[in-house]
């Protein structure tokens, strides 16, 4: 999946994200160094609740805390699917970003 998200060099990719979020860590530190309720501009927020990396009930919970924070955020968790959840409910994914971005 990797691949076809990023192309022939998705390891590349993949190594250079990586080092971007862990220079961020050592540098910076908070991954978020501003408070959520600053967002200026709406967000939505995908995960599927069979996703295989995190625990059961892990976006239901972090995305339950964004929404409070801010009326800005709008929350999606899919029944079925892996990681990425746009990637596993591609078709539905599509209609939850169009009905997000023309505002209904």
């Amino acid at each position: 999946m990797l691949k076809m998200i990023h192309g022939d060099d998705w390891e590349s990719v993949l190594d250079n994200d990586t080092e971007a979020v862990v220079n961020h860590a050592l540098k910076i530190g908070a991954f978020c160094h501003k408070d959520i309720s600053e967002l200026k501009v709406p967000l939505l927020l995908t995960g599927s609740k069979e996703d295989e990396m995190f625990p059961k009930g892990h976006y239901e919970a972090l995305f339950g805390e964004i929404c409070n924070e801010t009326k800005l955020a709008r929350a999606h968790v899919f029944e079925h699917g892996g990681h990425p959840a746009m990637m596993s409910n591609i078709d539905e994914f599509i209609g939850i970003c169009d009905e997000f971005i023309s505002g209904t």
